[in-house]
């Protein structure tokens, strides 16, 4: 099987440099492939998008208004990850744009709303997740402001980068402190695209909610309880949940509460234990019959049964 990290290639960095050799004048190809092919072998797959990042920002212009331009005129035509992640002549997409969306994240707080708005172009070709984080850091409330109005974009893509952008403890990412101690100021956000028509989208929501309860528990456990998650009657008497291992796993108290809330109308669709972290977090994964949310909720103590 082909290693992980060589969706960052060789290949890939011929491609950048053909499209940079179309909007820069005095572009040096030879020195700008190979000060990254050289390196390659011996990086991994996010230090091979760090080193094309820093080359770009090398040779692009420093004036912030042009090298926007010139991203976005490398970017593929067509706005949708999901019809292909291979970089070609009509434009990157798919992993190149991890060093595309870096350069912008970690060079571009001084045009901080241009900059988001370049972000948002990008994600529709794969994601900005892991670089809008840096003006979360730097200005949340302005951050959190700009990714409101993009709650409605008609790209699906726009739409979970506001949920997953935002996860205060997103993988492969840098953590949200202010996010982690407090989730309030993402939560109108979650609430409107809780019910998104896009399960691409919903489960964004859901495993966002699942990062918020490792620090909150009762808050989503709350959330659940008091909102359109949960509204549901639970024919819970002979249900038994089972861990990641197969082994039967006991709900929590709080967990076993969210699956007895009443209506007959929305019999309980789907329910699993997953192992989440060490010590033992167990998940409720549940969806619900004719309602549109998945939500998971873990409970903090330590599962005693093994999970």
């Amino acid at each position: 099987m082909e290693p992980f990290k060589n969706n960052i290639s060789s290949e890939l960095v011929s491609c950048f440099a053909d499209h940079l050799e179309k909007h820069l004048a005095s572009f040096n190809r030879n020195q700008f492939e190979s000060a990254i092919v050289d390196e390659l072998d011996r990086l991994e797959l996010k230090e091979r998008a760090q080193l094309i990042a820093d080359q770009l920002h090398s040779v692009l212009p420093t004036d912030h208004k042009t090298r926007h331009r010139i991203l976005l005129d490398m970017l593929h035509p067509l706005e949708d990850a999901d019809n292909g992640m291979q970089s070609d002549g009509q434009g990157i997409r798919g992993w190149g744009m991890m060093p595309l969306c870096a350069v912008v994240g970690q060079h571009g707080l001084e045009t901080f709303d241009e900059s988001m708005d370049v972000l948002k172009q990008m994600t529709s070709r794969f994601s900005s997740e892991l670089d809008v984080r840096y003006f979360l850091l730097a200005d949340q409330e302005r951050a959190l402001e700009i990714m409101t109005g993009w709650i409605d974009d008609p790209n699906r893509h726009v739409r979970r980068l506001v949920s997953e952008g935002t996860r205060p403890r997103l993988p492969w990412a840098m953590q949200l402190p202010r996010l982690i101690s407090d989730p309030s100021p993402v939560l109108p956000l979650l609430e409107k695209l809780r019910d998104d028509k896009e399960e691409y989208v919903r489960r964004s929501v859901a495993n966002h909610l699942n990062d918020i309860s490792k620090d909150h528990p009762d808050l989503v456990g709350d959330l659940t309880q008091s909102t359109i998650y949960f509204t549901l009657k639970s024919t819970t008497e002979n249900f038994q949940p089972r861990c990641s291992s197969g082994q039967p796993c006991p709900l929590r108290p709080r967990q076993q509460s969210i699956c007895s809330v009443a209506t007959p109308s929305a019999p309980l669709q789907h329910a699993s234990i997953t192992r989440a972290s060490k010590p033992c977090h167990c998940v409720l994964m549940v969806r619900i019959m004719d309602t549109k949310p998945l939500i998971s909720i873990s409970d903090n103590e330590e599962n005693k049964d093994g999970c």
